[in-house]
């Protein structure tokens, strides 16, 4: 394999959280991927999969908000959104264009703020 690796950066933030960045300048998308603590190994054991269908419904968009509604709206940024659950984590991923960053930022915000759990 001849391929070389992209340089990523490491940054700390104030409250502990890392953000790893790099940057591939051929593809003209911005993708971010926030992860989390928690995920299966964490289900009560009385509810299995919990976790799971948990980060099922976090892809049907905000509790104030049509599924198929919020569909369109993240259609209408051409970005995808992303939850998956894993057995010690959680990740939530976006991905658009750069000129919509912020309108895909503020529109993952609003999940992270009212989740339709």
């Amino acid at each position: 394999m001849n391929a070389t690796l992209p340089r990523v950066e490491l940054a700390r933030e104030p409250g502990g959280e890392e953000l790893l960045c790099y940057s591939r300048r051929d593809v003209p998308l911005v993708c971010v991927c926030l992860e989390l603590p928690g995920g299966s190994l964490l289900d009560p054991p009385q509810l299995p999969g919990l976790a799971d269908l948990a980060g099922d419904l976090l892809e049907q968009g905000p509790a104030d908000c049509d599924p198929g509604e919020w569909r369109r709206r993240t259609e209408a940024l051409a970005a995808e959104i992303e939850c998956q659950t894993h057995l010690d984590h959680w990740s939530l991923a976006f991905t658009c264009l750069p000129d919509d960053l912020p309108a895909a930022a503020d529109h993952l915000a609003a999940l992270l703020a009212a989740p339709g759990l």
